[in-house]
Parts: C-alpha cells; sequence; structure tokens
C-alpha cells in the first residue's frame, strides 16, 4: 500500500496503491501516514456531478487539502462500494508533453446506499482521472457515467423525503427559532407519539419520556427536550419501514443537561419509527439504545456519577471494643 512504499512510484503504482488503501479504510485511520504519503497537500478533487444542479451538492463538490480528502471520503462512507478496475492507463489526451504523470482508470461497482438502504440493480461505471507529481496525487477529476442508477441510490422515496426534510430543519435549528411553524409544517394535526418504547427500562429522573398528541403535544415534547444541548447529530440511516409510509431513522448525538451540567459519557443512539401519511408525520414510537445513559443526565448534581449528598454526622457515642478479626471483615462489605 502507499503508505508502505518507498522511493518514488511511477503515476500507475501511486493510482493503484491509493485504490488499496480505499479498500483497507487507511486513510480514515487516525493520524494516518498513508494519507500524507500519497496525497499532497494542496490536492484538489473535483467530483462534482452537473446532472444534480444544486441537488446533493455537500457531496458532489471540490475538494481541497487533506481535509478536503477526509471529507470526500466520509461521504463515501454512506455507500457500500464493490468496486472493480476495468481499465487504468496513462492519459495523454490533453496534449501534454508529460503524460506519464496522468492516469485515467475506469472503474465499475455496484452500491448500497447505507442512508436510505437502496441497492443499485446495476452496475455503475464511473472515470478517474489522476495528476501525479513527485510520487502524490495532486489532482483527481471523477466523470460519472450512470446518471439514472446513481440518482436512484441518492434520491428518497416519498415517504423517506418527508421525515429526512423533518431531520433537515432539526438540524437547521428551525424548531427552535420557528417552532409552531414548523410542528405544523411536518407533523399531522392528530399526530401522536410515544417517546419511550424502550423495554423494560423505566426512567427514573424524567417523566418527559413520555406520549404525546398534537401539535401542542409536539411543542409540549420540544420543550422538554430543550433541557438537552444536543451536539453533533448524526442521522446514520432513513430506512423504509415494512408497512406502507413507516420509516425506521437511526441517529446518535453527544448530549448534556445544560442545568444540571450533567454530560453523556459517550455518543448516545437512538431508533425511531415514523408513520408518514399524505406528506406529514402521523406517528412515531421512539427508542433508546442508551436509556440508563439517558435516563443519567437529569439526575441531580449531587447525585451524578454516585456522588450523593453527604450524611449528617452521627451523634458521638462511647467508645466500643475492638471487633473480632471476622466480624471487622464482614464490616466491611
Amino acid at each position: 500500500m502507499g503508505g508502505m512504499c518507498c522511493g518514488e512510484r511511477d503515476a500507475q503504482a501511486v493510482a493503484n496503491d491509493v485504490f488499496l488503501n480505499l479498500q483497507h479504510g487507511e486513510y480514515l485511520k487516525d493520524s494516518s501516514a498513508s494519507l500524507k504519503e500519497d496525497f499532497d497537500e494542496d490536492v484538489t478533487i473535483d467530483a462534482k456531478c452537473t446532472w444534480f444542479g444544486e441537488k446533493h451538492a455537500e457531496v458532489f463538490k471540490v475538494y481541497k487539502g487533506h481535509n478536503g480528502v477526509l471529507q470526500w471520503l466520509g461521504h463515501f462512507e454512506l455507500l457500500e462500494l464493490e468496486t472493480k478496475v476495468i481499465e487504468q492507463k496513462p492519459d495523454g489526451k490533453d496534449g501534454s508533453t508529460n503524460p506519464g504523470n496522468k492516469v485515467r482508470t475506469t472503474v465499475s461497482y455496484k452500491a448500497k446506499s447505507r442512508l436510505f438502504g437502496k441497492t443499485s440493480e446495476t452496475k455503475l461505471t464511473d472515470t478517474v482521472s489522476w495528476t501525479i507529481e513527485q510520487g502524490k496525487v495532486t489532482d483527481i477529476k471523477i466523470e460519472y457515467g450512470d446518471k439514472d442508477a446513481l440518482t436512484a441510490l441518492l434520491e428518497p422515496d416519498a415517504s423517506q423525503a418527508v421525515v429526512k426534510a423533518m431531520f433537515d430543519d432539526w438540524s437547521a435549528g428551525l424548531f427552535k427559532t420557528a417552532r409552531a411553524d414548523t410542528v405544523a409544517k411536518h407533523f399531522a394535526g392528530d399526530v401522536a407519539i410515544d417517546a419511550n418504547t424502550t423495554k423494560p427500562h423505566t426512567y427514573k429522573n424524567t417523566t418527559g419520556f413520555t406520549k404525546y398528541n398534537g401539535h401542542d403535544g409536539i411543542v409540549q415534547w420540544l420543550t422538554f427536550l430543550d433541557e438537552l444541548a444536543i451536539e453533533d447529530l448524526q442521522v446514520e440511516s432513513i430506512l423504509k419501514g415494512e408497512k406502507q409510509g413507516q420509516v425506521v431513522v437511526t441517529t446518535s448525538y453527544g448530549a448534556r443537561n445544560i442545568a444540571e451540567n450533567n454530560r453523556a459519557p459517550r455518543r448516545l443512539s437512538e431508533v425511531c419509527v415514523w408513520e408518514v401519511v399524505d406528506g406529514k408525520v402521523k406517528g412515531a414510537a421512539w427508542r433508546s439504545r442508551d436509556s440508563e445513559e439517558l435516563d443519567a443526565l437529569f439526575q441531580k448534581k449531587d447525585y451524578f456519577h454516585g456522588k450523593a449528598p453527604a450524611a449528617a454526622a452521627p451523634e458521638a457515642a462511647a467508645p466500643a471494643e475492638a471487633p473480632a478479626p471476622a466480624e471487622a471483615e464482614a464490616a466491611k462489605v
């Protein structure tokens, strides 16, 4: 692999090494030496796709530098790829006097969208043009070959689109800044949600995880959630459920109770089954995968992390005789 080779490599060797490192996830490892060894620090990746216009602009765009490479690869994490290199050859079509630093690779692959759970029915074919200088990638240009197949992978169905739009507004803060209007936009008037389908866990420190009905109920639920600072909310999947209009969403996030300043020891995860009817959310069943940690956020400060209030000092008593050895050990338990 690229990070393990020594000496300067030719352009095709660099392109081969990059593909191997991609397959092994080398570049996403912490402090990856392969990233710095295979990519120039000012590398440019042109991943734009003219088909979509402004759609998916957060993915199909130009990336720059090592951080740009990581962002680009982060979007690839949304797809499960079975990739095969069909052809790779030097590319001097632009009239370069030194075509040896250019490589053109044609790849074929089947893909599955992690976000929407869709699988491409046919293989997709893309072309990647590389420019390599002094053994490092300085420029990448991607040309996409299967518009319909790629669109089908990236576009949600109608119910998924409703739920995704709701989460997009959530991430944009509209459920805080324009709460009533945003609730009316996304939720049916007779919406009913169950904010605790986690069994057998019973929340001991809050009554907020309960059932809510109607727009007023949703506002009440959101007001309860205002007690928490939700950090780096990630929507990991928006999948079709078993029933018509059913959408299953998995999310993860960091969380802190604002008033008590209790912070979750790690990222929390939850699953919610949303019911969509006539373009709006009509029902939801929410389940935390980390209910105990979530419940602990609502503990009072003195009790958090097992810190109970100090007990009152006992009244002074006459000195007792020293216990026998066995009694002393029992007293320690």
